[in-house]
């Protein structure tokens, strides 16, 4: 299902004409598109009154620069939110998953919406509220960044162990499959047994002849045979069969220790490989704690990463929708003027009907707001310099916000 589509909107409030504004008094703009689009004949879009404070507006060159900025700081906000929400889902392995915002849904959050004058105080200049949204946003980002990297890390570390315990011969750790009935000698001043991988097909030639491997073939046909007696090495009779899988077998060979270099030697001229493993009583259990550690370890890595993802994902959801009150606030000061006499409302169009039918309405009723720009009747805005520039262009303010999309 595509994500809602919201809008806040903000339009001027209506004003008696002089004559008869004797006892009269303003309608608020949200009761007029109240009574336009959540009343008559057929409710087009459900509207919710957008609680917000007197801001300080500063200069006209103040705020044509922060409505520069804040069109900017829009998509960089939106974007942590886009990642946050992705990351928690991926982590509970539910593409509908949502975080809740304050206890509440995200659409239920904007229906109720009111500045949380605790975080960013409404007092402080309007660059300075920018910054402090600006600066949560950003500390999320950065959070994210070092959690997945300890996440991952962790992830990578349970799938070490699994290789090292589930592939096959060549690479799987040695410990739990040697014991000690495979050790014909234990490692002393001068005996040590090494391991050795050698294909199945080869089991047999390796058997002939391993306990000549260390030594090295005459360098021709007419050189004189090598004096074995200086390259004894192997100890005859000693390999063990430890293990045999699907293509590989494994052996354990007693050996001198000056021999082993040469004996390596010669395993590699002849592909089999010499796996480096030292045999210990406690190697199995010792492997065995490693790996629950380390499971331990991964699991209560997502417990904490999804649960700090889903708090970090609401709070990012509610600087966004800050940044935007802020940015319609900015527009309609920019476009309505001094005194602040507009109100902000949160539409909610009812289906992909109601979109179209909304935008149409809204366009006609603040046609003439339009200043000969456009956007009079049509559903489509009209793209012109200046504010707002990145967007459409309406007769009234509107900026969107960015629901989270459902399954």
């Amino acid at each position: 299902m595509a994500p809602a589509v919201v809008w806040l909107v903000a339009a001027p409030n209506r004003r008696p004409p002089p004559a008869l504004s004797t006892g009269a008094t303003a309608t608020s703009s949200y009761e007029v598109l109240k009574e336009s689009l959540a009343s008559g004949g057929g409710v087009w879009a459900s509207v919710h009154r957008v609680h917000l404070p007197t801001l300080r507006v500063g200069t006209l060159d103040s705020l044509i620069a922060a409505s520069d900025a804040l069109a900017r700081d829009e998509k960089t906000v939106d974007s942590v939110v886009d990642r946050l929400l992705r990351q928690a889902r991926e982590l509970q392995e539910d593409e509908s998953y949502t975080p809740l915002i304050e206890g509440v849904t995200a659409a239920s959050y904007v229906r109720s919406f009111r500045w949380d004058e605790a975080k960013f105080t409404s007092s402080d200049t309007l660059d300075a509220v920018r910054a402090a949204l600006l600066e949560s946003a950003s500390r999320l980002e950065a959070g994210l960044k070092v959690r997945l990297a300890d996440y991952t890390a962790a992830k990578q570390a349970v799938t070490a162990i699994a290789r090292r315990t589930g592939g096959n011969l060549l690479s799987r750790s040695l410990a739990g499959i040697v014991k000690r009935e495979h050790v014909m000698a234990p490692s002393s001043e001068h005996l040590t047994t090494v391991f050795v991988v050698v294909p199945r097909f080869s089991t047999e030639e390796f058997l002939g002849e391993y306990e000549n491997l260390c030594i090295p073939p005459p360098a021709s046909a007419d050189a004189p045979a090598a004096d074995m007696s200086k390259f004894m090495g192997v100890v005859p009779r000693s390999a063990v069969s430890v293990i045999t899988d699907g293509d590989h077998a494994l052996y354990a060979v007693t050996l001198f220790r000056a021999g082993v270099e040469a004996f390596k030697m010669g395993c590699r001229d002849r592909r089999y490989t010499v796996r480096e493993y030292e045999f210990t009583e406690s190697a199995a259990g010792d492997a065995e704690e490693e790996a629950n550690r380390v499971a331990a370890e991964a699991s209560s890595s997502a417990a904490a990463f999804g649960a700090w993802t889903s708090t970090a994902y609401a709070e990012s959801f509610m600087v966004a929708v800050h940044l935007k009150a802020l940015r319609v606030y900015v527009e309609s000061v920019l476009r309505y003027g001094l005194p602040v006499d507009f109100d902000v409302t949160a539409v909610f169009p009812a289906g992909s009907k109601g979109v179209s039918r909304v935008r149409k309405q809204l366009g006609e009723m603040y046609a003439h707001l339009a200043g000969g720009r456009g956007g009079g009747g049509g559903d489509d805005g009209v793209m012109v310099p200046g504010i707002m520039s990145d967007k459409e262009f309406f007769p009234y303010v509107s900026v969107d916000v960015n629901m989270p999309s459902e399954a």
